[in-house]
């Protein structure tokens, strides 16, 4: 998964008006082998990628990341304790 075309999901869910159509995208993404990886590649990026992804589309990729892991754990806990 390239992480400037990811870049740009996350750039549209700034945007009030493409929000949605770039959340349900990336809820069609996240389905796929690979898309937390390719979440860090987008935050981490260097060199000519760094360039292509300004900061807020970095913020919201990381929040995005962080919330994913959470939602995991907490579904990976509720399914060993209850």
């Amino acid at each position: 998964m390239d992480p400037v075309t990811l870049s740009h999901v996350f750039r549209r869910t700034l945007d009030p008006s493409t929000r949605a159509d770039a959340e349900r995208e990336l809820a069609s993404m996240q389905k796929i082998i690979g898309f937390a990886p390719a979440l860090l590649q987008v935050v981490m990026a260097s060199g000519e990628t760094a360039q292509a992804i300004d900061l807020p589309t970095r913020q919201a990729t990381v929040i995005y990341f962080k919330n994913l892991v959470s939602s995991q754990i907490d579904a990976n806990f509720k399914a060993m304790f209850l």
